[in-house]
């Protein structure tokens, strides 16, 4: 991971941290990634650092979403902006709302080193974490997923809403957990759907394909 050349020092210390725990919790998951581990992954010459800036091991995933999704937000804000105010006249395709709920995906994975990683940690923290990750990621991930759900409202007028949130929960894990795998292929149920590195623009024309088809599906 990259850092910024004009940040002080102790949010240096901060981003090395958070970076640290991104890929430990993709690589070992949440219970098996330690304070100590992370303080040592991030050069922290004080044991006690991690304990300064964050508090505890909550704090710190808390740091780390809030970083991915810090990412995505400002990645997803112009797309999904425009959206909104072309929905103020005329009704959208269902699939322009799954491009802005997809895109930014696609765009971390081609353009960041620790995209995957951060897919990877997102993919941990949703189907592992107790009830207290899962409040930060409604906190954090749901504020878009309920500006989706909105425009999709409008899109699938016929849809009920419980049927509606349900559709977009999982296009939202699909995403998610599609993603975060796809380096594991070649190793699927079905043998090896792949050849070579990963294309993630045709893993996310896939993807979206899925989402659409099960957005517009009958009720």
């Amino acid at each position: 991971m990259n850092n910024p050349q004009d940040i002080n020092a102790t949010d240096l210390a901060k981003l090395r941290l958070i970076q640290a725990a991104i890929t430990l919790f993709a690589e070992k998951g949440i219970e098996a990634t330690s304070l100590r581990l992370i303080n040592r992954a991030a050069g922290a010459r004080n044991n006690s650092a991690l304990h300064y800036h964050f508090g505890n091991k909550l704090g710190m995933i808390e740091a780390a979403i809030h970083f991915i999704q810090g990412w995505f937000e400002d990645t997803r804000e112009p797309q999904l902006k425009a959206l909104e105010q072309r929905s103020k006249e005329a009704p959208l395709a269902v699939a322009e709302i799954v491009d802005a709920l997809i895109d930014p995906y696609v765009v971390l994975l081609e353009s960041e080193a620790w995209g995957h990683d951060a897919l990877c940690a997102l993919a941990r923290f949703e189907f592992d974490g107790d009830e207290a990750i899962h409040t930060i990621l409604n906190q954090t991930s749901g504020k878009v997923a309920r500006r989706l759900r909105k425009l999709l409202a409008v899109a699938c007028p016929d849809l009920p809403k419980g049927q509606l949130d349900q559709r977009l929960n999982l296009c939202l894990l699909i995403a998610i957990q599609g993603f975060a795998d796809s380096k594991n292929a070649q190793h699927s149920y079905m043998g090896s759907v792949q050849r070579g590195k990963p294309n993630y623009r045709k893993m996310g024309a896939l993807i979206k394909g899925f989402c659409v088809a099960g957005l517009m599906g009958g009720s």
